[in-house]
């Protein structure tokens, strides 16, 4: 007898059958019997799926095999009439599926997913200005020959945005420095010495042409902190309402530090991965 049949290739037809292995008094019972699977009591993968319309011409029964005709094979309940039956009517348009389920039984994926789902986050994804800000990074930065590392500001439109003008403002700001100056020489002097700091280390180079903006900024004292002055600069300063700040067009960049939660969890953890 022989079979025609349309077959669809897969990776995985089901999971190992038997899912365990069949107990000795079973093997030894079936040990005289010609087994279609001499192995069947080890657990293995299926080669092949047929469909419930081939049965009954793979079963032997006593009862002649019409082909397509319903044969009939004996059971406990009677006989059955399995196979594929003519129809009376004319025959509908019919269409072929084939559906594919993958099913994994393997305890150590399953296992593996369940960590998966149940552990912190390991990597966040990054908020698209992140992404920009940090790409800005890698196509504008170098090096000069001096070593010293040099990167564009990085604008959020990728260009200098309109600040207005506030020389108005840092002339205020100005004056208020040199009343100061004049009450305490020694602020002065380490004011001074701090912003000579900045053009000894090429932080800050004399404007060639007057701009319209200005970067603010204001000196903060302390007298038991090692170092004394610290020059803050405000780029946060609007020059009029309707303008934006500085620091508002300019990427912020990801946070580099771990959230606080994060770390508070990584206690649970073992100090050791295996």
């Amino acid at each position: 007898m022989s079979l025609l049949l349309y077959p669809g290739l897969v990776k995985q037809i089901a999971s190992n059958i038997p899912s365990l292995p069949v107990t000795q008094d079973v093997i030894k019972r079936l040990a005289s019997v010609k087994l279609a699977d001499p192995d069947f009591y080890h657990p293995a993968t299926v080669q092949m799926l047929i469909g419930a319309q081939y049965y009954a011409e793979i079963m032997q029964s006593t009862e002649p095999i019409v082909p397509g005709h319903p044969s009939l094979v004996p059971s406990q309940f009677g006989t059955l009439a399995l196979g594929i039956s003519p129809t009376s009517s004319s025959p509908c348009a019919t269409h072929h599926s084939f559906f594919i389920s993958e099913s994994e039984s393997d305890l150590s994926n399953q296992l593996r997913k369940f960590w998966e789902m149940e552990e912190v986050q390991v990597k966040i994804p990054m908020d698209p200005e992140d992404v920009q800000c940090e790409q800005h990074f890698v196509d504008t930065h170098y090096r000069e020959p001096n070593g010293v590392y040099v990167v564009r500001l990085p604008f959020r439109d990728e260009t200098p945005p309109d600040l207005g003008n506030n020389i108005a403002a840092a002339t205020d700001r100005l004056l208020k420095l040199e009343r100061r100056f004049e009450k305490q020489p020694d602020f002065k002097n380490l004011y001074h010495a701090n912003l000579q700091d900045y053009v000894d280390s090429g932080h800050m180079t004399l404007a060639k042409t007057p701009a319209s903006y200005s970067l603010t900024h204001h000196g903060v004292l302390k007298q038991s902190s090692t170092t004394r002055l610290r020059v803050v600069f405000n780029p946060a300063e609007k020059s009029h309402s309707s303008l934006p700040s500085l620091n508002e067009s300019l990427l912020i960049g990801p946070k580099l530090q771990n959230n606080i939660n994060d770390i508070i969890l990584n206690f649970n953890f073992c100090r050791y991965k295996p």
